[in-house]
């Protein structure tokens, strides 16, 4: 299971975990839970905190992996996997009197343009950190970059190869308007990742590199005069108002490809059977509890009497309290068999329920916690430890996920895993931070004039996240660096205490 915490804007950061799909296996189980640290300064607790409002500053994404495939392994069209094969194959059928799968060809072509968007965003990403790093020698980045550029024109060339199939009277409306944007969506985000490969390199890169990045740049320009020629004026401009229509319709291209791999969520009301069984339990007891008093009452006092009026005012007392005790001793012990909210996961491509997810949510006692989580709960010094280790408010958020693996199979041999990506707002927790910025006053060392400097104020919250699967636990931790502004970073691998300080 691979899983990664991150920033996602200033007001959000993000969870992505890869669940593996065993083939040999008809069902997988995963079940992963987030404890969040929250600092008792923030002012956000139960009472002020509620469920409903967790869940609408949570957004969850389940979608199918996108399919490894190498750009050298899309050129080969004798590969059965191969989407662009499997496109040529269907259009070649259909031109020679067949029917004509429109459904299978414009899932192939979307799938095509998510792996080649893919493999050129990863491969720059890999070789722009490798120049900041400085990881290879010049000649060894030089050749990956020719590499890149040769290989990422290559699989542009190929897809455009099929434009001459989609001329023919058996191809529909929705299959060329398909393969036009999808063309269109490649050629925008194979110079943009190109476009940021150069920036490191500039910035970063070592000397020598003068002739691959021109090659680079040949890339670049090479898209950007295509998609001219092509009435595509999809192109970064000097003027704002042209980049807002811009990253508007690259946003679009990016849904209308990426929604093949989304699982389509069919949202239940969880499971509160339960919860609605122990509060009616809880109500009857304690009912249960005023009746009895009531009843002892009469017979040692008679009604209308001052005593009988008191037993009776304190019976309703605690009637009241004994509701909410048994309320809250259930609510401790409910959370494996309710849940907040329920969903059926529904394979686009195939219309069959392929799985479903349960989630809940609760705030929990810092001693309840499982001992992993306590461990790997980081503490910068033992002074925090000591102020923050009892103070912390606790958040934790449970999601159990049930793959029907078998019957993913059956419609995608090339999927190997489901990706769930959750995004938690943190606009709510903002609310009650100081001043982003405190001005402090200091004496320089050998002058008598004091001077004024400002230093940001930042508030930790703590994230720890429990995975497992068949048995095997895992704990990956993270902090959130915080001001009233938003998120100002998230380090993923938060040292741990200094010993004495």
């Amino acid at each position: 299971m691979e899983s990664r915490i991150q920033k996602h804007d200033q007001q959000q950061f993000e969870i992505k975990l890869s669940y593996p799909l065993a083939r040999d296996h008809r069902t997988d189980r995963y079940e992963v839970d987030v404890f969040l640290f929250l600092p008792y300064q923030l002012g956000v607790d139960e009472s002020r905190y509620t469920t409903d409002q967790f869940y609408k500053d949570l957004n969850c994404y389940t979608r199918f992996k996108t399919p490894v495939f190498t750009l050298a392994q899309l050129h080969d069209a004798t590969l059965s996997a191969n989407p662009r094969a499997r496109v040529e194959k269907k259009l070649a059928e259909a031109a020679a009197g067949g029917a004509l799968d429109e459904r299978g060809v414009l899932y192939e072509l979307k799938v095509l343009g998510n792996i080649i968007r893919v493999q050129v965003r990863d491969r720059a990403r890999v070789l722009g950190n490798a120049a900041r790093e400085k990881r290879a020698s010049v000649p060894e980045t030089m050749a990956q970059l020719l590499r890149l550029a040769e290989e990422s024109e290559q699989a542009l060339d190929d897809l455009r190869g099929l434009e001459p199939q989609l001329e023919a009277p058996t191809v529909t409306h929705a299959i060329r308007r398909t393969y036009h944007w999808v063309d269109e969506y490649l050629s925008v985000e194979t110079e943009g990742y190109l476009i940021h490969l150069l920036r490191s390199l500039e910035l970063h890169g070592e000397a020598g590199l003068e002739t691959v990045r021109a090659r680079l740049a040949e890339s670049v320009r090479r898209e950007s005069a295509y998609r001219m020629g092509k009435k595509h004026a999809m192109r970064i401009s000097s003027e704002a108002r042209r980049n807002e229509k811009f990253l508007y319709r690259e946003s679009l291209l990016k849904k209308f490809c990426a929604n093949v791999l989304f699982l389509n969520v069919q949202q239940r009301v969880g499971d509160r059977r339960a919860r609605a069984l122990l509060y009616s339990v809880a109500a009857g007891v304690a009912m249960a509890f005023a009746v009895g008093a009531a009843l002892v009452a009469g017979k040692y006092w008679p009604q209308g009497s001052a005593a009988f009026s008191i037993i009776l005012i304190l019976a309703y007392i605690l009637k009241d309290r004994l509701k909410e005790f048994v309320r809250e001793y259930g609510n401790r012990l409910l959370p494996r068999w309710a849940s907040d909210r329920a969903a059926l996961l529904v394979d686009p491509k195939s219309g069959r329920v392929i799985g479903s997810s349960r989630e809940r949510m609760r705030w929990r006692d810092s001693d309840t916690l499982p001992r992993e989580v306590i461990e790997a709960r980081r503490f910068l010094y033992d002074l925090e430890h000591e102020v923050c280790g009892r103070t912390d408010r606790v958040i934790h958020y449970v999601k159990e996920l049930r793959v029907k693996t078998d019957a993913v199979y059956l419609a995608h041999q090339r999927s190997v895993a489901i990706d769930d990506i959750f995004r938690f707002n943190v606009g709510r927790w903002l609310e009650r931070m100081d001043n982003p910025w405190e001005e402090l006053v200091l004496l320089p060392d050998g002058s008598a004039m004091t001077e004024t400097a400002v230093s940001p104020r930042v508030y930790h919250v703590n994230v720890v996240m429990r995975l497992e699967e068949g048995g095997k636990v895992a704990v990956q931790t993270a902090r959130l660096v915080l001001d009233r502004s938003g998120i100002l970073r998230v380090e993923t691998n938060p040292c741990s205490r200094h010993e004495g300080l």
